[in-house]
């Protein structure tokens, strides 16, 4: 029960941060708060587990996804959602983080590294690809192109 009562401890006092912030006049937009309700519980998460609160490593599951996830939409807030074009798929990395942390502090179900891995390969390759379609669209049109021309004269 006393770990329960720290956790929302830590919450309310973020949350009484906040609100103090606010009514000392400091200007804080809804744009840059609503992604702390993702990114707390993430943070809370990891903190529960490696304070030894509570001692389950399933934790670092979510824990590892709603904190890829907050650090994804701030990096968007700083740069422009225009960006979210290339970085979606760290929405398929933050469910790998969340798999791998799980794997590497429960070690007994070796499965869940390999499917960390796997998916966050995926995650990986359709960041790299999406990088590459968008600054280098032309680059990869002209080397199609080449290829094709290169394919056709080697008869």
């Amino acid at each position: 029960m006393q770990r329960n009562s720290a956790l929302l401890g830590i919450f309310l006092i973020a949350l009484g941060g906040l609100f103090l912030l606010v009514q000392l006049g400091f200007q804080i937009s809804m744009e840059f708060v609503w992604p702390l309700f993702i990114l707390i519980p993430g943070i809370l998460f990891h903190l529960a587990y490696f304070a030894g609160w509570i001692r389950s490593a399933g934790l670092l599951i979510p824990g590892g996804i709603l904190t890829t996830y907050g650090i994804l939409f701030y990096y968007c807030i700083i740069f422009g959602w225009e960006t979210m074009a290339y970085m979606w798929p760290f929405f398929i990395m933050g469910v790998a983080i969340g798999l791998l942390e799980f794997g590497l502090a429960d070690q007994r179900q070796p499965g869940v590294l390999i499917a960390a891995g796997i998916i966050g390969i995926i995650g990986l390759l359709n960041f790299l690809i999406s990088v590459m379609m968008g600054a280098f669209s032309y680059i990869l049109a002209v080397l199609f192109i080449l290829v094709g021309i290169w394919l056709l004269m080697r008869r």
